[in-house]
């Protein structure tokens, strides 16, 4: 899943794949990874005159 987020942004080849899996790797905690997100939601308007 994270590393194809990433690829949406830049082909990823295979070195930065490895790379990247070996960083999740290191982040696992009971297997998983806690991952936290702060969201804000917003409303964008325009009126006409």
């Amino acid at each position: 899943m994270y590393i194809n987020r990433a690829r949406t942004y830049k082909n990823i080849n295979k070195d930065e794949e490895e790379k990247m899996k070996q960083f999740l790797k290191s982040k696992l905690k009971d297997g998983l990874i806690d991952e936290r997100v702060n969201t804000t939601i917003t409303a964008l308007y325009w009126s006409k005159k």
